[in-house]
């Protein structure tokens, strides 16, 4: 057993270094990229928004141009943005008018609504009425959605504006947001970094001050990986708290359990409003998402690696950060914090990959040719060796291998599964936090990911344990990227980790500005 394990450091170790090799040659560093923050606006909470213009201090229409010209600014430089959506300035100005209509019905309607006049954008896999629904396929390259999602809609019915959609990988299916019909997202505080995936034009959009707050999705750590690699904060709510109708591709119902929509947003303040704004009248299955959270009164746990070998080393500024997490609620709180070792975690990605397996949804080499027929991934494959393929090499990898293991004799994980929800259900209780690692690596160049897909066994054990994860920023490290930490609790016990990001934003800053503020 310390043989193979060696074993498989070393080729984990020896993978690292020559990605390391051939990113740095091909993409060197390109940061200080994102123009600078004029307008004090883009630089405020959606909540702060919200009673500005409720209070009308601000002007709805000042606000949306702000942003869509904001889009225009850092768009040519991150890729985010699919496109924008010409009808949010006639949202804004409905809403002015409304404001400056004194008749009191009008004013009291509106005064209830808790996102009025903010701004959002939707990753383009999510249906924004009229609006591109292209999951990062150039076969739907033309289509659009016939209708808003329902978590769209509620965003909508709590006042919000749809403002842009934004980039994905190809079905969203890669931690790595790049696709052969909008290209690629480039992170805003390095430009030769992945912005994550597979929410990653959200990611870099909000980051860059394009966006407030954006709808995300999450079946593996596509609300986190974003979050964590563009410095903001990302929920994967509970299951079924947030509909996740609505959607390209249609989740397979064996999928239910693993996936989950969440807001993502710069300050932690806006993630209960925007999250009880996308759930509607299902937020009622959160019963505690507006009681009081008493800090002392938590236990928290943690842990810094997996203990994987075939996964890359967690970095020591990610430890470091984390535990200084653990510090804060010690000295300031007195809370006991108690490092774990759960040795399942550690095969959390055979896990997930057998929960999708069994899923039994519509196959990966269906869905690339937009449910018109399985592509041939032996020709698709050399087509891409001649750049010639119309689909990523991440995409075919990924259908290849769901091809082969189909292939394979079944592996039962779920016993697995409920054996490590159990041990997680039992430690955290209802007044538990867990305090786990998002990916082992700090920064990730271009075109690497295919060397490092099992790293993202720390974030695909909360998808196949149903928790709710929130994904925090710790400041910057020495070299000016993000650092984060996800922090998890039991089935709806959102409250939980929302109390504990409002926390961590006070103590340790939030997110920083990946561009300079210049505000007259």
């Amino acid at each position: 057993m310390f043989c193979l394990n060696w074993i498989a450091k070393t080729i984990c170790k020896l993978i690292d270094i020559i990605c390391f090799i051939y990113s740095n040659l091909r993409y060197p560093s390109r940061r200080n990229k994102i123009p600078s923050v004029e307008n004090d606006f883009l630089l405020i909470p959606a909540i702060e928004i919200a009673q500005r213009i409720k209070e009308v201090k601000l002007k709805a229409l000042d606000v949306v141009k702000a942003y869509l010209t904001r889009i225009e600014e850092v768009n040519p430089i991150i890729n985010a943005v699919i496109k924008s959506r010409e009808n949010a300035i006639r949202d804004a100005e409905a809403i002015d008018e409304k404001l400056a209509n004194e008749r009191e019905n009008q004013l009291e309607n509106l005064s209830q609504l808790p996102l009025l006049g903010v701004p959002f954008t939707v990753k383009d896999t999510v249906y924004v009425k009229g609006m591109p629904v292209c999951a990062g396929l150039v076969s739907r390259k033309d289509e659009t959605a016939p209708e808003d999602a329902p978590s769209v809609f509620n965003l909508r019915q709590a006042g919000a504006i749809p403002i842009a959609v934004t980039n994905v990988p190809e079905l969203a299916m890669s931690f790595d947001t790049s696709n052969c019909l909008f290209g690629r997202t480039n992170n805003p505080y390095d430009l030769s970094l992945i912005a994550g995936g597979s929410s990653g034009g959200e990611g870099a959009l909000i980051s860059s001050a394009g966006s407030i707050i954006g709808l995300g999705s999450d079946i593996g750590g596509s609300i986190r990986f974003p979050a964590l690699f563009c410095g903001i904060f990302g929920h994967k709510t509970t299951p079924g708290i947030v509909s996740t109708d609505g959607k390209y591709p249609t989740l397979a119902p064996g999928k239910a359990p693993l996936f989950s929509f969440g807001p993502m947003c710069r300050y932690a303040s806006d993630l209960k409003p925007m999250l009880k704004a996308m759930a509607g009248p299902r937020i009622e299955c959160l019963l505690k998402i507006d009681s009081n959270v008493d800090l002392s009164k938590l236990r928290v746990f943690y842990m810094l690696d997996n203990g994987n070998p075939w996964n890359s080393r967690v970095a020591s500024e990610t430890k470091n950060a984390i535990l200084k997490v653990v510090s804060h609620f010690e000295k300031t709180y007195g809370v006991m914090c108690t490092n774990v070792n759960l040795e399942k975690m550690r095969d959390s990605f055979s896990m997930w990959s057998a929960s999708l397996g069994e899923a039994k949804g519509t196959p990966m080499s269906v869905l690339m040719n937009d449910n018109k027929g399985e592509i041939n991934l032996f020709l698709e494959i050399i087509s891409k060796i001649f750049g010639r393929s119309s689909h990523t090499a991440v995409a075919l990898g990924f259908a290849l291998n769901e091809k082969i293991v189909s292939l394979l004799p079944k592996t039962n994980k779920i016993s697995e599964i409920k054996e490590l929800k159990q041990q997680l259900i039992d430690i955290l209780g209802d007044d538990g936090i867990f305090l786990y690692p998002c990916f082992p690596e700090i920064s990730v160049k271009h075109d690497t990911i295919l060397f490092k897909f099992l790293n993202i066994s720390y974030t695909t054990v909360f998808n196949v344990t149903s928790l709710p994860v929130t994904q925090c920023p710790l400041g910057l490290s020495k070299s000016g990227v993000p650092l984060g930490v996800q922090v998890a609790a039991n089935e709806f016990n959102d409250h939980l980790t929302i109390a504990v990001a409002n926390e961590i934003e006070k103590i340790f800053g939030g997110w920083v500005p990946p561009f300079s503020v210049n505000i007259k």
